[in-house]
């Protein structure tokens, strides 16, 4: 069990290191080498895992974009900080 735990520790670590915000030709891509999100023509294509929406937000808040939403489908790992990302901005909008 506790290797376990460690492991997962490891993992959380370098997920944070590496958690980047890059510019690309159709927007921006947020995230690590774990985990993806994209900025379309400024709407946020899913929030990812809500351990991770704060990171998220402190990303958001540097960049131009729509401050809107659309969430793919309803797996966790997909709008798990759409909850966070509605607290933390204002008038933001949600589709999914």
């Amino acid at each position: 069990m506790e290797t376990r735990i460690n492991y997962n520790n490891e993992l959380r670590q370098k997920y944070l290191r590496n958690f980047e915000c890059k510019q690309a030709s159709f927007g921006f891509v947020i995230g690590s080498p774990y985990t993806f999100l994209y900025i379309i023509d400024g709407v946020l294509f899913d929030t990812s895992v809500s351990a991770w929406a704060n990171l998220l937000c402190e990303k958001l808040k540097n960049i131009q974009w729509k401050k809107v939403v659309f969430l793919t489908h309803s797996h966790y790992d997909h709008l798990g900080g759409v909850y966070t990302i509605k607290q933390f901005f204002d008038n933001i909008k949600v589709y999914g």
